[in-house]
């Protein structure tokens, strides 16, 4: 029997950031899902701010209680980019990230992306791993001065019809 959960995808509401708050038990959490320029300490008022300032997607269950959320920017000349990518810990060893993995690059092309990029810290193996998998190719090394997550690259896929 698969015990996969059926989730939906909508917008993120400023009301979601209750149930997204908690899943970063430490500032280094927090800078692992969204780079080193998160306030410390993270808040619900900010993450609230966040949704409010600009489109973040989330991940639903049957109560409306977001489950993995992520955001895609628009970076022009065919490039979208992938940031702030996290499932709740309850969710993750599902098999679930391969899944929205891929419903996220669908949805970068359906935009008009022609490749979809994000960076990931070098100790974020898990994360490393499903990206290479689905055919992310390095496209650089980021440099780590005064970056709490450490050495970061960033990574392309090349989105196909």
């Amino acid at each position: 029997m698969d015990d996969t959960p059926f989730l939906d995808r909508r917008k993120a509401r400023a009301s979601d950031a209750v149930f997204i708050y908690p899943w970063f038990s430490s500032h280094l959490d927090a800078v692992m899902w969204a780079g080193p320029k998160i306030p410390d300490p993270l808040t619900v008022e900010w993450l609230s701010s966040e949704f409010r300032s600009a489109v973040h997607w989330v991940w639903v269950d049957d109560d409306d209680t977001p489950q993995a959320m992520f955001k895609l920017i628009d970076k022009g000349r065919g490039r979208a980019h992938l940031t702030r990518f996290a499932i709740a810990p309850a969710m993750r060893g599902k098999g679930l990230a391969r899944g929205m993995m891929q419903e996220i690059a669908d949805e970068a092309y359906e935009a008009g992306a022609d490749h979809l990029t994000l960076n990931v810290y070098h100790s974020n193996a898990h994360a490393r791993r499903i990206y290479d998998q689905l055919g992310f190719q390095l496209v650089e090394e980021n440099d780590s001065t005064g970056d709490p997550g450490g050495p970061s690259v960033h990574m392309r896929l090349d989105l196909e019809g």
